[in-house]
């Protein structure tokens, strides 16, 4: 195996457990990850944007780490004998919260069932919409008081 030579600092590699082909896949992203982050000084020039995505990176690697180190998470095994890591309660009822409801502001409307409905809000027939849409239509109030006058 050969050795890689550092000009900068050398790179520190963790001991990586598992399987072979697992240690493989993990050296394969680690050295992947360290050479996108070393190559920022020759790929980004401003040091403004060189901070900004030293920043980032470092909110990402926080929500990652919680990610990770969840410790509200516990296994759960199904009955197919599949196991996952689940955060809802352990038990079999999950306990439900009263809603608190304002008094003091207006009850919104209930949401509609069509997402479409919002800009449609009235139910108009086929026939009618396509009226309209060329431009035909006529109201009914309009068409009576016309037969009205005559």
């Amino acid at each position: 195996m050969k050795t890689l030579v550092e000009d900068e600092h050398p790179l520190v590699t963790p001991n990586f457990i598992g399987t072979d082909a697992e240690k493989i896949l993990v050296l394969g992203y680690w050295s992947e990850v360290i050479g996108l982050m070393r190559s920022m000084n020759s790929i980004v020039i401003s040091h403004e944007n060189k901070l900004a995505i030293i920043d980032q990176l470092k909110k990402e690697l926080d929500i990652i780490d919680l990610e990770v180190n969840n410790v509200s998470a516990h296994q759960v095994q199904h009955a197919d004998g599949s196991v996952e890591m689940n955060t809802m309660p352990k038990g079999e009822e999950v306990p439900l919260k009263s809603p608190i409801i304002d008094l003091t502001q207006p009850e919104a409307a209930p949401a509609p069932t069509n997402p479409y409905e919002v800009f449609n809000p009235k139910r108009v027939p086929a026939t009618e919409a396509m009226q309209r849409l060329a431009g035909t239509w006529y109201s009914n109030k309009a068409t009576q008081s016309k037969s009205k006058k005559k």
